[in-house]
């Protein structure tokens, strides 16, 4: 990750992880308070899912997942729309495959340490894994690709320092640049 251009204060810099979390309802405030007002933007949409592994699988064909291990990642919120194995193998034309065997997770940083070590082929955001895939860690072997969700800048409609949110705003946009192509998402 590149330093925020124009974060002009004394204080350190927020520290924001190389994935942003996916666009989701905001859950209430109940437990602390009435939620202040917000404002939110698309920061890049189209993030792309597909079968991400290690080269060292050799994996050629779509059917070649019948001899490896599926790592699944465990959506917080259950959605017809999450990319998950059953809807990809579906789009596959592969309902019916059966994989050697199955691994479920529930942090995305634990799958793709898995994925790299060799442990199977996830369904993964290609934009988590851009950077893997860029120094020849992970590869996506096929499609197809599911569309996964929108991404977004979320913060207080009244922002005490509107600089910052600025800054910050291009900054994620200029790492979106760089990153979504790797990912094959725009």
């Amino acid at each position: 990750m590149r330093p925020i251009r124009g974060w002009t204060s004394s204080c350190t810099p927020p520290t924001i992880p190389s994935i942003f979390s996916p666009a989701w309802p905001t859950p209430p405030c109940a437990t602390a308070g009435p939620c202040p007002p917000a404002s939110s933007e698309t920061c890049f949409s189209r993030t792309a899912f597909a079968p991400v592994c290690s080269p060292a699988l050799g994996l050629r064909r779509p059917e070649d997942l019948a001899d490896h291990t599926l790592i699944h990642f465990e959506w917080r919120r259950p959605h017809r729309d999450n990319p998950v194995w059953e809807r990809w193998l579906a789009e596959a034309g592969l309902a019916g495959l059966v994989p050697r065997a199955e691994l479920t997770l529930s942090d995305e940083n634990q799958a793709v340490q898995a994925l790299v070590a060799g442990q199977g082929v996830a369904l993964a955001g290609l934009v988590l894994v851009a950077d893997e895939i860029a120094a020849g860690r992970l590869v996506v072997p096929f499609g197809p690709r599911l569309r996964g969700y929108d991404y977004r800048l979320v913060y207080p409609a009244d922002p005490p320092h509107p600089e910052r949110i600025a800054a910050l705003r291009r900054w994620i946009r200029i790492e979106a640049a760089r990153t979504l192509p790797l990912a094959g998402a725009a």
